[in-house]
């Protein structure tokens, strides 16, 4: 019985809310809405139901009419449209091969132009120019001997660059013997 509100309850709640309202248009200074009465219907509960129970399925029977109309189709009308597609399907083939055929003779057409646009360069080959190696290695080695150093780091970073001398003059000589 813990769930079970009275009408009594019902419309003190009621009458509490419609203060509030009244009190909250005072503070702000303006005249509570008309107040809309409820229509009051004699018709049972079961009788409400049964009434919005018919609305729905009335939308729902005008949802599905529609679905209704449809037919099936005929060996004869599937042969047409069979046929339609078929049609349609070799277009699109003559289409896509005339495309194809077009593209090809642009691509030949630009080739053709870009080799005439170009003219032929005959670059005599000149045996690369001999570089002054021998001044730049004579100068390191003037300028390895000149300054002494003492860490071993340093030592072997000049041993390295002895057999980089070395692997130069190697490759030197054998450009010249060619």
């Amino acid at each position: 019985m813990d769930r079970f509100i009275s009408s009594t309850e019902l419309e003190e709640s009621r009458r509490k809310r419609e203060e509030e309202w009244k009190a909250a248009y005072e503070r702000i200074g303006q005249k509570p809405p008309a107040k809309e009465e409820e229509v009051y219907d004699p018709r049972t509960l079961y009788e409400r139901l049964q009434e919005q129970k018919m609305k729905k399925e009335e939308l729902f029977q005008e949802m599905t009419r529609f679905s209704n109309l449809i037919h099936r189709l005929d060996e004869d009308e599937i042969e047409f449209l069979v046929t339609l597609e078929n049609e349609e399907r070799v277009k699109e083939l003559e289409k896509m091969k005339k495309v194809e055929e077009e593209l090809e003779e642009f691509r030949r057409a630009a080739a053709k132009a870009n080799e005439e646009a170009i003219p032929k360069l005959v670059v005599p080959q000149t045996p690369a120019p001999v570089k002054n190696v021998l001044k730049r290695d004579a100068q390191r080695m003037i300028l390895n001997n000149a300054i002494k150093k003492t860490s071993n780091s340093i030592v072997r970073k000049k041993s390295l660059d002895k057999e980089s001398v070395s692997s130069d003059e190697q490759s030197r000589e054998a450009k010249r013997q060619k």
